[in-house]
């Protein structure tokens, strides 16, 4: 059967089809919605991670800048320093082992006592070496033992949340050395 010319409209067939491509259309559209946010999640905890560990690494390097001398007791875990002012500055770092219980939450540093992170941000490594007048940053360093003797410090950082981590390392001349 021919519908008379002179008749407009949809057949049935051609509104079955376009029912069912519009699905097909919406769930292409959904997955690229997803996508998109979860890349956009991502690149928001790597931007706060990385700023984080800027933060960190400053407040550590300022106080190390500022400093005459490393302490004895200093080590790969914990960075003692005389200012100037003679006021001492101690940074701790803590860890704590992943747990099979949920998230892992890391370690922290601990800055005279006083935790120095962001809630939801742990430390995932955290490495003081020291380094004497002829020594290069990235090299082996001075043994532990002579860390009193040290003129820098490297600080190799790494920090975690949500499952993600960022790494960052610096190296920090003592100034009044």
């Amino acid at each position: 059967m021919r519908a008379d010319p002179g008749q407009h409209g949809l057949a049935l067939v051609e509104v079955l089809m376009v029912l069912a491509i519009i699905p097909i259309i919406l769930g292409i559209a959904y997955g690229a919605l997803v996508i998109g946010m979860r890349a956009t999640a991502t690149a928001r905890d790597t931007v706060s991670l990385a700023g984080e560990a800027s933060r960190i690494v400053e407040e550590i390097s300022a106080d190390a800048r500022g400093a005459c001398r490393i302490l004895e007791g200093s080590d790969d875990r914990s960075l003692r320093l005389m200012k100037k002012d003679g006021l001492q500055v101690e940074y701790v770092v803590y860890s704590a082992p992943p747990s099979s219980e949920g998230p892992h939450t890391g370690g922290t540093i601990l800055r005279n006592g006083y935790p120095i992170l962001r809630e939801g941000i742990y430390v995932e490594s955290c490495t003081f070496t020291y380094y004497g007048p002829g020594d290069s940053p990235g090299g082996a360093g001075l043994p532990l033992s002579d860390a009193a003797n040290a003129t820098g410090v490297g600080i190799s950082l790494t920090l975690g949340s949500g499952g993600r981590t960022y790494a960052t390392h610096s190296f920090v001349s003592l100034r009044c050395r």
